[in-house]
């Protein structure tokens, strides 16, 4: 059983900087899901996964690019990101082409 612990829709203009949208600091597995169904031909966005193992640990950072419109139509998680005691993870989006969306988006721990 899993636990939604943030949550809420992240509305994109292309170009902006990045939209942080959880910052997580509670130990536990968690996992994003963000709702793509919105994206069409000639959109690009970069979704950011930074975390670090202690407060004072150096950033670790995954990033993925989706174009396009979207089968199916959300992102999530690769695999369950692990907060340790005194870690830190954080999920941001950032819109670089196409048309402005507004993305929906969770995050669950496990």
């Amino acid at each position: 059983m899993s636990t939604t612990i943030a949550n809420g829709t992240a509305t994109l203009t292309v170009g902006a900087a990045a939209t942080i949208l959880a910052t997580i600091t509670t130990q536990g597995a968690h996992a994003i899901l963000i709702d793509t169904s919105g994206m069409a031909s000639g959109d690009t966005v970069k979704v950011t996964k930074r975390e670090r193992i202690s407060a004072t640990g150096t950033w670790a950072v995954t990033e993925s690019t989706l174009t396009g419109a979207q089968t199916p139509p959300r992102a999530e998680s690769d695999s369950l990101d692990i907060v340790p005691q005194g870690g830190t993870l954080e999920y941001s989006i950032q819109q670089t082409a196409g048309t402005g969306r507004s993305f929906t988006w969770a995050v669950a721990r496990a």
